[in-house]
């Protein structure tokens, strides 16, 4: 960090719950990204 008195900048993030429901039947659901996860372990 070069310069610590400057802010930066603070991401934001939605939980499932906000998410639009189009978006959320795109998205793979919990249990198959676990498994994804898994997989590559």
């Amino acid at each position: 960090m070069q310069d610590f008195r400057q802010s930066i900048g603070v991401a934001t993030y939605k939980t499932a719950d906000e998410m639009d429901e189009e978006l959320m039947k795109v998205l793979p659901s919990k249990e198959q990204l676990e498994k994804l996860l898994e997989d590559k372990s």
